[in-house]
C-alpha cells in the first residue's frame, strides 16, 4: 500500500540494471500533473463530504420542557449525569474521546509518507491527501464474508489473555479506487489542459525552507572548519595512556603515513567455574 519514494525506486533499478530517468524529470512531472491532480481530486473529495454532512439532521431528545433548566426533571437529571463515575464511564464510551481511528489514519500516513525520509512541503502535502483519500474510502470497510455469506473470523492468541483463543473478526480488502480515477484524472484531464490545474497549486501558500532563515557562510570556510575526531592532521597519533582495555590498530593514510589508533576492546564472555 505504499508508495515508494524516487530514490528506493531508483536503487530497485540500479540492482536491476534498468534505466530511469533523472530525479529532476520526476519532479517536473510531479509539479506539471501529478500534484495538480491529487490537490484538485482532494478538494472535490472534500467538498463532496462537507455537502453531505451539512444535510444531516440533528435528532433532540425530550420535549424541552420537562427538561428545561430550574425544574426538577432538570436538577435531578444533572445530578445523575455530573457523577463522577458516570463521567468517567462516558469518557470512556463516547467515541468522540476515542483514538483508535486516529491512531489508525496516523499508521496510513506512516505508510504514504515515512518520517525516515524528507519530502518538499508539496509533496508531504500530496501524499498526506493521499494517505486521507485511501482512509476515506476504507474506513467504513465491513466484516469479510465467505462464499456462503457467513461471516469471517480469526483466531488470535493475545499476550495479556495468557494464551487464552479469541476470535477477531476478518475486515473486507483494501480498495484502491481513488488510485484509478486519478490516473483517468491525468490521463484524460491534465494532460490536456494542466494551466488550470497548476492555478490551484499555485493559491498554496508554501513557506519558505527552515534553512532559508539563516545566514549561510562560504563553503570552503565551512570545509576549512570542520574537525572530525578520526582527523589526525596527517601525522603519527600518539597515545599517553595505555590500559589492558584498550587494543592497538595501526591505520596507512593517503599519504602513506602510519598511524596507530587505540580503540576499546570489546567485552569477552567469561565462563565461571561452578564448584
Amino acid at each position: 500500500m505504499s508508495p515508494p519514494s524516487m530514490g528506493s525506486t531508483h536503487q530497485v533499478f540500479k540492482a536491476m540494471r534498468l534505466q530511469i530517468f533523472l530525479y529532476d524529470t520526476f519532479r517536473r512531472h510531479a509539479r506539471m500533473f501529478m500534484e495538480p491532480a491529487i490537490v484538485h481530486t482532494w478538494r472535490e473529495s472534500q467538498e463532496v463530504m462537507l455537502q453531505q454532512l451539512s444535510q444531516d439532521k440533528v435528532i433532540l431528545g425530550g420535549d424541552m420542557r420537562a427538561d428545561s433548566p430550574g425544574t426538577p426533571a432538570f436538577y435531578n437529571l444533572e445530578k445523575e449525569l455530573t457523577k463522577k463515575t458516570v463521567l468517567k464511564d462516558i469518557a470512556k464510551l463516547s467515541p468522540h474521546y476515542q483514538t483508535s481511528s486516529l491512531e489508525a489514519f496516523h499508521s496510513v500516513i506512516l505508510r504514504f509518507a515515512p518520517k525516515n525520509v524528507v519530502y518538499p512541503y508539496l509533496g508531504m502535502l500530496c501524499r498526506l491527501y493521499l494517505a486521507a483519500l485511501h482512509y476515506n474510502e476504507n474506513a467504513d470497510g465491513g466484516q469479510a464474508t465467505t462464499s456462503s455469506g457467513d461471516p469471517r473470523f480469526k483466531l488470535s492468541f493475545p499476550k495479556s489473555r495468557k494464551g487464552e483463543c479469541r476470535a477477531r473478526p476478518v475486515k473486507t480488502e483494501a480498495t484502491f479506487r481513488f488510485v484509478d480515477d486519478l490516473i483517468d484524472m491525468i490521463m484524460e484531464k491534465v494532460f490536456v489542459d494542466p494551466s488550470s490545474y497548476r492555478d490551484e497549486i499555485l493559491k498554496i501558500n508554501i513557506p519558505p525552507d527552515p534553512s532559508s532563515q539563516y545566514e549561510h557562510p562560504d563553503k570552503e570556510e565551512v570545509i576549512a572548519s570542520y574537525v572530525s575526531r578520526f582527523n589526525y592532521g596527517g601525522g603519527e597519533f600518539e597515545a599517553s595512556i595505555s590500559s589492558p582495555g584498550v587494543r592497538k590498530l595501526r591505520r596507512t593514510t593517503h599519504e602513506g603515513i602510519t598511524t596507530r589508533i587505540f580503540r576499546p576492546r570489546k567485552p569477552q564472555h567469561q565462563l565461571t567455574k561452578l564448584l
